[in-house]
């Protein structure tokens, strides 16, 4: 049973546990019992439990009864026992044993005497019966009485076990409202302050249905009043009493009322952190609801609006005190306050100047520090972009002046992706005081491109030409110039380059041509492309001559630190916490790939060596922004106890680019491609069978015929069949030199698995095809290249891919013998459900990137923010996959067709909810439908390889 559990394999687990259940003597079937209520609580749908529930409550019953001449120590322990059978009452609801739950408790209540527990009397039949009804059946007004009866018995006592029933009323949705509030206005100055909370998350939680709005009003001001000296845990009771308030006022839509109570706890904190050494955790959370209020209202009057500005209508006072108490809170060390950032960056974007000014005043006046900043230093840097051309970014580049004193390396970079060939003169004066780190920093970043196959470099060009063109753009200009600078000062630049020119006159006729703009023209109507050096390593000097003769120094001015990308998972105080770039390896080594990155080692000033990946003609600053989501991903996942008792976690790598057309990436060690671990002579007999059996050549005309969908999966399923289902697993574990290791390796590959799965599909990440994902010899897994993220490859491919992830055939066959869609199921839920409970902190994120140039030119900004924003409230995944089926233009004369095959797929999965909402579980197992289902992947495109 431990060993299917820990693989989160439902199905197999709870036979064991079933059978153990049924074979054993008491001790362990109350072990036995105890777990099956833990899976009921994890998942209402695992109904296999519910021959074990239903005879564990009758063997609790037999063993209260056995219990009642033991003690009252093992009474209360089967109180406690029984207590957690009424809170798993909707579970029991659903499997239809409600019935005899309630004959089980009357009998309890019959055999059962008044008890006496410390000293005091307490009817507790009379609790959980009262505990009971009150939750199933509370919005009868005839069992008002019942109620407010339990209640009281709640006051008299001060126990843990009491007041976990007087939370119950918090989980009331309705009840009998007008005599329930009068009772509960009527509050006894002695009670607990704990007793008191708990009335007012009643009313909180249920305030809808209240008659009489002046029971309310009488209870938050008596809980306020009543306890400005008292302090339990550093924490004085006004300033929760007080956020509490505030959040009561916030429901009933008192706005006004909401914002001066938030004041009013925020300038209590500060008089109490003076006096009182209040907790500063604390002083954070209460400057973070607040901030987190204000940013509520001005996106409910932006909606209200219809505003196509985004200009808020609040005044400078409402808006400063938003940037006061967010930056506060930052300053306080709230995690949730950093990342919601993106939104600060947003709203900044969106004010007029003036109020851009008291914000840098509010900086400077509280002392706020700025470096929070650089986790979103592109982002900003785009913005003072923006401001620059309006001349008014007087605000950014305050940000941007501060954070160049302790970033300067990633500042001038972050400047150069975004400004290009474009002069500033801020930039000038910004870095005049180093101008020999600037000049290092650009000799490297030069030298850095010349690691490019040359041949692949003039490719390149020739690409960008336009026959018959007038006029080349700024960007097309810079990289012919760089090419001419490149090849013609070979000397000191690059051995291979000069060679070339020496001796292919061809190449030097080319690049001569290229020099002028008429030539240019002429060679792009008649120019031959080059085919790629055959290389697979080579030395660093005959690329590339200064960063074979680089020599790093310790002299602050001068020195380069080794690159670095401020993702969300990592601080990083200052670039003087990084080792200086010292010098380069000789020796560097192509990857076989289509632009054939190089990769590098750098050595570090602290005798480590560091490798990267040096990637030239492609952008990559998408996959640049997307570390910074995964980072933050990361960090909420870290957050959660769920995800953190479980290690959940993504693999990330940092990204650095170079300019808008080259970068270098983080090199992850001991890792190889899927694909290393397919045997290529069957991948190949599989790919043209593949091609044969669905006609892929033809996939549009095949897709939107009138061929069965049953007769295309079973022909995908007879390619299928070519290879042995455990192929993959086995080669995965084959160096697991024990079976601990292949146990361990097995279970980092489907927890990582399940994450990356559950993290790309909020962000809509494509193409996982088997090169486009490592595996490191642990057996985790990562993901890389997402040059189809935000759902491109459903929306803008020829043959668009209907599957969320990665989840074949031979992916399953890892997860052997247990049943690999219970596997991942847990575990995806699990982060689903702690994205989805983030999701305001991702949807800033997102909405601050949906503005950037570099997706704001690629993207449907509105249509990606709203994807995104149903897959974070737990819309149906196939409803999603119809609508961006839709919007996919290329295949119009199919989109009939698709929409029937999705149809099918989820009749057949019987996971499709009618409800608005569903749950994560529910979103995971419909994820997982879809990724597994045959005839979906029988209609994918061949290079994906889908039967594997």
């Amino acid at each position: 049973f431990r060993d299917f559990d820990t693989f989160g394999d439902s199905q197999d687990s709870t036979n064991c546990l079933s059978k153990a259940f049924f074979k054993s003597e008491r001790t362990q079937k109350e072990y036995c019992f105890e777990h099956s209520l833990a899976s009921l609580l994890k998942n209402s749908q695992q109904v296999e439990c519910e021959e074990i529930v239903r005879s564990g409550i009758t063997h609790l019953c037999n063993s209260w009864e056995e219990s009642i001449g033991l003690g009252e120590d093992m009474k209360i322990k089967r109180i406690i026992e029984l207590q957690r059978l009424v809170e798993l009452d909707e579970y029991l609801h659903s499997i239809g044993n409600v019935q005899e739950f309630e004959r089980l408790l009357a009998r309890w209540s019959k055999r059962q005497p008044k008890s006496t527990w410390r000293s005091m009397e307490l009817g507790w039949d009379q609790i959980l019966l009262g505990r009971y009804i009150f939750l199933r059946h509370a919005e009868s007004s005839s069992l008002t009485s019942e109620c407010i009866q339990t209640q009281r018995l709640c006051d008299e006592m001060k126990s843990q076990i009491a007041m976990k029933f007087a939370t119950g009323f918090a989980r009331c949705k309705n009840y009998a409202a007008s005599g329930v509030a009068e009772q509960l206005g009527k509050v006894s100055t002695s009670c607990e302050y704990r007793s008191r909370k708990v009335k007012l998350d009643c009313i909180v939680k249920s305030n809808q249905s209240i008659a009489e709005k002046e029971h309310l009003s009488a209870l938050v001001h008596h809980v306020s009043l009543n306890d400005s000296a008292g302090e339990r845990d550093g924490v004085p009771w006004r300033i929760k009493c007080l956020l509490r308030m505030a959040h009561v006022y916030e429901t009933m839509g008192e706005n006004e009322n909401a914002l001066k109570t938030f004041r009013e706890a925020i300038d209590g904190s500060k008089d109490l952190a003076k006096n009182a050494g209040i907790k500063l955790k604390y002083m954070a959370k209460t400057n973070f609801l607040a901030a987190l209020f204000c940013d509520n209202q001005m996106k409910e009057s932006n909606q209200n609006k219809h505003s196509q500005t985004g200009k808020h209508a609040y005044d400078e006072t409402f808006l400063n005190f938003f940037f006061d108490s967010l930056l506060s809170a930052v300053e306080y060390g709230c995690e949730k306050a950093n990342y919601n950032l993106p939104r600060f960056l947003e709203v900044i974007e969106n004010i007029d100047q003036k109020t851009r000014a008291s914000v840098k005043q509010l900086f400077k006046s509280r002392g706020f520090s700025v470096q929070p900043l650089i986790q979103w230093l592109q982002q900003l840097v785009y913005l003072h972009h923006k401001f620059h051309r309006n001349k008014d970014d007087e605000l950014t580049s305050y940000f941007i002046q501060e954070l160049s004193k302790h970033y300067p390396q990633a500042v001038y970079l972050a400047f150069q992706t975004v400004f290009g060939t474009e002069t500033d003169s801020f930039l000038d004066h910004l870095f005049s005081h180093i101008k020999q780190k600037v000049e290092s920093i650009e000799e490297v970043r030069d030298a850095m491109h010349l690691l490019q196959d040359p041949r692949l470099q003039i490719n390149e060009v020739l690409k960008r030409l336009k026959p018959g063109g007038n006029k080349l753009n700024p960007e097309d200009s810079q990289i012919i110039s760089y090419l001419n600078k490149s090849f013609v000062d070979q000397p000191k630049m690059s051995e291979i380059r000069g060679k070339m020119m020496r001796e292919d006159e061809n190449i030097a006729k080319m690049i001569h041509a290229l020099s002028q703009k008429s030539g240019a023209r002429t060679l792009g109507n008649e120019v031959k492309f080059l085919k790629p050096l055959a290389l697979k390593s080579s030395t660093l000097r005959l690329f590339s001559t200064h960063l074979s003769r680089f020599e790093g120094t310790f002299e602050e001015e001068k020195s380069l630190v080794i690159p670095y990308q401020a993702l969300g998972s990592r601080r990083v105080p200052s670039e003087s916490h990084f080792p200086r770039l010292m010098s380069f390896d000789d020796r560097i080594n192509f990857f076989p790939s289509k632009q054939r990155p190089v990769g590098v080692t750098m050595r570090g000033s602290d005798g480590k060596e560091y490798g990267w990946i040096v990637k030239c003609g492609e952008d990559l600053r998408l996959d640049e922004r997307l570390q910074q989501v995964f980072g933050v991903m990361n960090r909420l996942m870290l957050s959660d106890v769920n995800c953190s008792k479980k290690s959940l976690h993504l693999l990330t790598y940092s990204i650095v680019t170079l300019s808008k057309h080259a970068g270098i990436i983080e090199f992850v060690g001991q890792s190889k491609p899927l694909e290393s671990f397919v045997d290529k002579t069957v991948l190949n007999e599989q790919g043209k069978k593949f091609m044969e059996k669905i006609s892929q050549k033809t996939w549009l005309h095949t897709i939107s015929s009138e061929k069965s969908l049953h007769d295309l999966t079973t022909a995908f399923n007879e390619v299928v069949a070519m290879q042995d289902p455990l192929y993959f697993r086995k080669s995965l574990l084959t160096d697991a030199r024990s079976a601990k290791e292949e146990y361990t390796m097995r279970s980092n590959f489907i927890k990582t698995l399940a994450t990356m799965n559950s993290c790309h599909y909020i962000v809509g990440i494509g193409d996982r095809h088997l090169k486009n994902s490592l595996v490191l010899k642990d057996g985790r897994i990562l993901g890389i290249d997402f040059g189809y993220a935000l759902g491109f490859a459903t929306i803008r491919l020829p043959i668009p891919e209907l599957v969320p992830f990665r989840m074949t055939p031979q992916f399953l066959g890892i997860l052997h013998p247990v049943d690999g869609k219970g596997s991942m199921k847990h575990t995806m839920a699990r982060v689903l459900q702690t994205l989805r409970g983030s999701r305001t902190a991702l949807l800033n994120l997102l909405s601050l990137f949906a503005k950037d140039p570099v997706l704001s030119l690629m993207i449907d900004v509105d249509d990606i923010v709203k994807d995104v924003k149903g897959k974070l409230e737990g819309r149906n995944p196939f409803s999603i996959l119809r609508e961006q089926v839709t919007r996919n233009g290329r295949v119009t004369s199919a989109h009939q067709n698709l929409a029937r095959l999705i149809d099918k797929v989820e009749e057949e999965a019987g996971t499709g909810s009618h409800s608005a909402s569903l749950s994560s579980f529910e979103q995971a197992d419909s994820l997982l439908e879809i990724a597994t289902s045959r005839d979906i992947l029988a209609r994918a495109f061949e290079g994906w390889s889908p039967y594997v």
